[in-house]
């Protein structure tokens, strides 16, 4: 039984309560996969192949279910000691990286710069959640094509890929 109309009586017939508001963004997941968007889909289709590097299965997962539809060809890693083994073995076989850059073992950071060593023309873009200032910098200075900030849609996450390797083959 409800005590508030017991402890009412007597009082006024209301009561002005002023609480805390917490707002909370959370991605919704079919929103990730834009599949309203098809006049955006002709020109981000690609056949390029793509390294995917995250420790974590499920962004491996929803990233490949983003991408594969649109054409690309993704061989997943899952973290970077075995992503610069898969990359050191064959670097020929990839178009452009993609990697988390928060990982056990290596940063994507340090794996970007590891595969830059290796293919200096590779391009590399970084996916996080959140990136420091000074991160950022360091990016930038070993020549990471792209940052791109989590949750992203399937259109951002195309058009990264398409700009990071466009702008390496006009160079």
């Amino acid at each position: 039984q409800n005590p508030v109309p017991q402890m009412m009586n007597g009082h006024s017939d209301s009561v002005d309560l002023e609480l805390p508001r917490f707002f909370f963004a959370l991605p919704i997941a079919s929103r990730l996969i834009d599949n309203d968007a098809p006049k955006h889909k002709a020109g981000l289709k690609g056949i390029e192949r793509i390294l995917l590097v995250d420790d974590d299965a499920k962004a491996i997962e929803t990233i490949r279910q983003m991408l594969e539809p649109l054409g690309y060809r993704v061989t997943s890693a899952h973290g970077s000691m075995e992503a610069l083994c898969v990359f050191r073995n064959d670097p020929n076989a990839f178009d452009i990286v993609l990697t988390d850059l928060a990982m056990p073992i290596m940063t994507g950071l340090f794996l970007a710069s590891e595969l830059i060593k290796v293919r200096p023309d590779i391009p590399v873009i970084i996916l996080t959640g959140y990136i420091s200032a000074s991160s950022a910098r360091e990016a930038k200075s070993i020549g990471i094509s792209t940052v791109l900030t989590k949750p992203f849609s399937q259109v951002r996450l195309a058009l990264a890929i398409r700009n990071a390797v466009d702008s390496v083959r006009e160079h």
